[in-house]
């Protein structure tokens, strides 16, 4: 979902924002995170002058204990060809018990939700099995 308030553009200006859910690719994200979203593409025709907010789904059971280990990681694609190093970015909002995040953002580019694993291990118990 992509929410778009009053004044994103000059007035009188047109501008279409494009969102492309990106399929296959080499994908790099930091060290002990893993996606736990779609990856999109996500661009405009112009300029914008105040952020928007985008929504993504995830596949996270989202609490107040593990919301802090749920981030948004952006990534440039300028060249196709060359590997996504995705980077987190942000103050992304996660509420409990939804299944959406939420950022506002200026620029475009390729983006996700990651878990940090490390984190999200950390605080669990094992259990054995015979």
């Amino acid at each position: 979902t992509i929410h778009v308030p009053a004044g994103v553009v000059q007035p009188g200006t047109c501008c279409d924002i494009a969102v492309i859910p990106i399929m296959e690719g080499k994908f790099y994200y930091p060290y002990n995170h893993t996606p736990v979203s779609a990856i999109y593409a996500i661009g405009t025709s112009c300029k914008l002058l105040k952020p928007i907010k985008i929504e993504l789904q995830h596949c996270v059971n989202v609490t107040e204990e593990n919301k802090g280990r749920m981030k948004f990681a952006k990534a440039e694609h300028d060249d196709v060809n060359s590997p996504y190093r995705f980077e987190t970015c942000g103050n992304g909002v996660f509420p409990a018990g939804s299944q959406y995040g939420s950022i506002k953002c200026y620029s475009f580019s390729l983006y996700t939700i990651l878990l940090d694993i490390a984190s999200w291990f950390s605080g669990r118990s094992s259990t054995r099995y015979k």
